[in-house]
């Protein structure tokens, strides 16, 4: 059962005006190297760990992230319920304890972090893929791993104080 694929190669993509090399008709191309020998083992395993590490970022930033949320909306659901039943003083502590973990979403963005490992994570497997394949040089690899690291280090989002200038609306850009 075959398919017809009609999207460009991974050749097509990263080797930009590359031409494949000739293979004379009755010969086979030489695949019995690993690609990963021309850009080297050293590189593809240094990839490796900078996916892993953003892998265990990931896996942090989210797990926080769903106990604030989880928190807060349980936090909710009791100052509903307090008030039903008329425990005004409960409502009161349950809505300081929701106000503390709306300030605590907004110091440590969780969720945002999330998402921001989550690109990592799909760029640096992307970059193994066609490094296992290989589709790229070893010099583009290393640029595109520079690259990737100097986003890790410089556009990690942070968090935010509550200043009197810090409106907050959408139309606000990101804060420097």
């Amino acid at each position: 059962m075959g398919t017809t694929d009609t999207f460009p190669t991974q050749n097509d993509i990263h080797a930009e005006g590359a031409s494949p090399v000739p293979v004379q008709s009755g010969q086979q191309a030489d695949n019995s190297t690993p690609p990963v020998v021309a850009v080297g083992k050293e590189l593809a395993e240094e990839i490796g760990k900078f996916c892993d590490d953003c892998t265990k970022r990931y896996a942090f930033n989210s797990r926080w992230d769903n106990v604030l949320n989880v928190t807060g909306i349980l936090l909710s659901v009791g100052i509903v319920a307090s008030g039903v039943y008329q425990r005004g003083a409960v409502s009161a502590i349950l809505g300081a304890f929701v106000a503390a973990i709306v300030s605590a979403q907004k110091a440590f963005p969780f969720g945002q972090r999330t998402n921001f490992y989550r690109v990592l994570i799909g760029q640096s497997s992307n970059l193994e893929t066609d490094v296992d394949q290989g589709l790229i040089s070893k010099q583009d690899a290393v640029a595109i791993l520079k690259s990737l690291r100097l986003d890790f280090a410089q556009q990690l989002p942070r968090g935010s104080t509550f200043n009197s200038g810090d409106a907050g609306g959408p139309e606000d850009g990101p804060k420097s």
